[in-house]
């Protein structure tokens, strides 16, 4: 992200970025002194009319699951967002980090492989599908970007071991990693419906999910009103409970219980989500 920044500066100085988003892309633009703009969303990701009244040349995005809300920009959407980044000579930063894990729609285009000029750049990690540990992303940039890349860029200062791409490398090439990925979204279906049915038994009618059907998590908000998030935290840590809250990461004004299940065994969701269900009921 910030070799993207250090590199979209030498064209750009006005950075958007959707709000609620991810915290980490608004720190690092801000750091390389881009002036930024705030942009909402609704049920199908970036809101791009309020997009064009700002004077944004960069736009990031994570279309296919939006953090955190989870929506999913249509198709149509996607071309409209294209046609105007092209319009203005802009770039979109489209950020596609756990697209391989979604359970229940069919795949829709990258706007990377949608776009036929050269706006757009598309960020890919394999830490959610993959690995947390090895932090392993990559980048597709545009053409007139490369030059640009090539001449910042000092192998001296990688910041992932040779030995760990070139092993990533030949798993991707063997086919390893298409089967990996079958594996493990079957597997992880398998736990979003768990966590999804434990949910229901446990926690009643006193929840509504607002964001599911893809990536590690389940996002639920309360059903009643004037919900305190603050005393939600201070009784789960009280009963040793870890809760994240997603405005702690996004900002804006939306605000949900993010529930993961990707790190449990199958058999563990059920009884995690009853812990939590105990502190939940005594709001």
């Amino acid at each position: 992200m910030e070799l993207l920044a250090k590199l979209a500066k030498y064209r750009y100085g006005h950075f958007a970025q959707e709000i609620p988003g991810y915290h980490i892309a608004h720190k690092v633009f801000d750091s390389y002194g881009y002036n930024i703009e705030a942009i909402g969303v609704d049920k199908n990701g970036l809101m791009i009319e309020e997009l064009k009244k700002t004077k944004a040349q960069i736009v990031y995005i994570t279309p296919t699951h939006q953090y955190p809300t989870g929506a999913t920009m249509p198709i149509a959407n996607r071309l409209k967002l294209i046609d105007y980044m092209r319009s203005i000579n802009g770039l979109i930063i489209e950020d596609d980090y756990d697209s391989e894990l979604a359970y229940n729609n069919r795949p829709i285009p990258s706007l990377q492989g949608l776009d036929r000029g050269d706006n757009v750049v598309y960020l890919g990690t394999f830490a959610k599908a993959l690995s947390p540990s090895i932090r392993v992303g990559y980048m597709v940039v545009p053409s007139w970007m490369m030059k640009l890349y090539k001449e910042s860029y000092d192998a001296h200062f990688a910041r992932v071991s040779l030995t760990t791409q070139l092993t990533l490398a030949t798993f991707m090439k063997e086919g390893h990693w298409d089967r990996h990925i079958r594996r493990i979204r079957t597997l992880n279906k398998k736990k979003h419906q768990a966590m999804k049915e434990a949910l229901k038994k446990h926690l009643g009618k006193s929840f509504t999910i607002v964001a599911q059907g893809a990536g590690l998590a389940i996002l639920i908000v309360p059903t009643k009103k004037d919900f305190d998030w603050k005393r939600l935290q201070t009784l789960a840590e009280n009963a040793h409970i870890k809760i994240y809250l997603a405005k702690e990461r996004s900002g804006g004004e939306f605000e949900a219980v993010r529930l993961g299940f990707g790190g449990f065994r199958l058999e563990e969701i059920e009884v995690a989500v009853e812990a939590f269900a105990d502190v939940w009921k005594s709001m």
